[in-house]
């Protein structure tokens, strides 16, 4: 797994073809209790706004709605740095998958309550990562 100080990912590309690994991805979140609440084709976006081409990439907006709801209550200001963003980008070799690193995401708020929960939520998105 590839780590980066915001977010960690599949350390190379998958050998898949792109809509296969986009549908075994929404698959895989939602067993790890996931569900897509956003799906935002950013590579369509750019071609309609700004008539430029790149490779397929399309960003999940994932939520887990227990581990939500406890940051919620914990900081309801939380809000803004919902839902996770999990991203599929297309490569010559396959598709690259990452995710926002939770525990990097509520580091920002200061708030100590939220540490646990991120960490849970890191870790249930890394392993749905890996299964992928």
């Amino acid at each position: 797994m590839q780590v980066t100080s915001f977010g960690f990912g599949s350390a190379g590309e998958l050998p898949l073809d792109f809509d296969e690994a986009l549908n075994r991805t929404k698959e895989i979140l939602a067993r790890h209790g996931f569900g897509v609440q956003a799906e935002i084709k950013i590579s369509e976006a750019l071609k309609a706004k700004l008539g430029v081409e790149t490779p397929r990439e399309v960003i999940l907006g994932v939520c887990n709605p227990a581990l939500a709801y406890r940051a919620i209550q914990a900081e309801p200001g939380i809000t803004v740095l919902l839902p996770c963003n999990v991203t599929l980008r297309e490569t010559a070799s396959g598709v690259h998958i990452a995710a926002a690193n939770p525990e990097a995401l509520v580091g920002l708020t200061g708030n100590p309550e939220l540490a646990a929960i991120a960490s849970e939520a890191g870790r249930h998105l890394a392993e749905a990562l890996n299964e992928i």
